[in-house]
């Protein structure tokens, strides 16, 4: 009350306060912050742990036991680290908060039994494990129920760390991400979100080193990218579990610069901004059409089976398609793709050095177009590159630009 005065509970040392209450507590903060006031060590011992309240957040620098599960906790002015695992239960109205502060895993494994709403400070996994049952927002909700952009940062580092999201994970940070998903594993079970609510923020999901996101879910998974690019947002490593992997959805575009599984089958795939490495001696099978209107797919000595069509073209809103900006790579003799519907190729990027070696297996029609203007290479294969013709009945073959200078076959 005294103006200015907001450190009068501000413990220390060994100080510890003690909740051994029989039935609900309360324990309500003016001034809850790391700097100013706060509990130094909190014990429970009250039997239902669910029946305290704390208003506004989490009071204390240290919970010195984890026992039966917490009710309804928001993480806000003061930090939050484990020193055992922890489950968080919240009431059927309302939601795991994490809006300011630090929440520390400290390598001990938190269960969240619903929601978790991080729509500001930092959770640090620290080679610990989370378990979100419901879904995992990293975004501010608003009052009307609809959610908007928040300043929440996810740091993955440790080998060690996990996350399991058994519901959706939705990524709408205003801080970049880069450098904080290093390492770790993201196991998602239900859908991601990638969006930039907030102007400019196009890399709040901008993984590297180590770091794996993980889809282990058994129904239909939709992976979504506001902003994904080799710049910006995207998967570093990513892995697929899901036992029937076409029914997983990738908009606007395959989202990861590394698959790291065997094999992998897929229902219809764009590649665009974000880079496709087909991993060296393994098969991808694609049972739809391949679209590429922009960015690399590049063989690196592995096996591409496309089931429909391989399109090196963008398509337009009404269904026809222009040139694009992709480029297949083939530079080793392993390197194998085969087509099992038509092969076009109208992209805007010479091939002049990027058809050198393995062998394009066709058993469709071969279309070669420009439609950009002065793009007349763009199937202009050297070397030991080989096209096998295998299909069982007729085969088209059209070049709008034939010549030897130009594009063509080799072998």
């Amino acid at each position: 009350t005294y103006t200015g005065r907001y450190d009068n509970f501000k413990a220390s040392g060994t100080h510890k306060v003690l909740l051994s209450g029989l039935g609900a507590q309360e324990i309500s903060f003016e001034d809850a912050s790391n700097t100013y006031s706060h509990f130094n060590i909190l014990e429970i011992t009250n039997p239902d742990p669910k029946q305290i309240t704390f208003s506004p957040c989490w009071p204390a620098l240290v919970y010195s036991d984890a026992g039966p599960p917490l009710g309804d906790v928001n993480i806000g002015g003061v930090d939050f680290v484990l020193s055992k695992d922890l489950t968080i239960t919240p009431s059927e109205e309302s939601v795991f908060q994490l809006y300011g502060a630090m929440l520390d895993l400290n390598g001990h494994t938190l269960t969240v039994e619903g929601d978790l709403v991080h729509s500001g400070g930092v959770l640090n996994v620290n080679g610990g494990k989370l378990i979100v049952k419901g879904d995992y927002r990293i975004q501010k909700e608003n009052a009307d129920g609809s959610s908007t952009y928040g300043n929440g940062q996810l740091k993955m580092i440790n080998k060690l760390d996990h996350i399991i999201v058994e519901g959706n994970f939705v990524m709408d940070s205003s801080g970049s991400h880069d450098g904080k998903l290093t390492a770790g594993t993201l196991e998602l079970k239900g859908n991601f979100i990638q969006k930039s609510t907030y102007t400019g923020r196009y890399d709040n999901f901008k993984a590297s080193g180590t770091h794996k996101v993980l889809l282990s879910g058994s129904n239909p998974q939709e992976i979504s990218f506001t902003d994904a690019s080799n710049t910006y947002s995207h998967f570093n490593i990513l892995e697929i579990t899901n036992p029937d992997a076409k029914q997983i959805t990738f908009s606007p575009c395959w989202p990861a610069l590394v698959y790291s599984g065997e094999t992998l089958t897929l229902g219809n795939i764009t590649i665009g901004a974000v880079d496709f490495v087909v991993p060296a001696n393994r098969t991808l099978t694609i049972e739809g059409n391949l679209i590429h209107p922009s960015g690399l797919l590049n063989m690196n000595r592995g096996k591409l089976i496309v089931k429909g069509d391989y399109r090196i073209q963008k398509e337009n809103a009404d269904g026809s398609y222009t040139y694009s900006g992709g480029f297949l790579k083939m530079v080793n003799e392993t390197d194998h793709v085969v087509v099992e519907g038509d092969f076009i190729t109208d992209s805007s990027s010479s091939y002049d050095g990027r058809l050198t070696a393995g062998t394009l297996e066709l058993k469709g029609n071969f279309i070669q177009k420009s439609t950009y203007t002065g793009r007349y290479d763009n199937f202009k294969a050297s070397g030991t590159h080989k096209v096998l013709l295998s299909g069982l009945g007729a085969q088209e073959i059209s070049f709008e630009d034939a010549s030897n200078t130009y594009s063509h076959f080799n072998i």
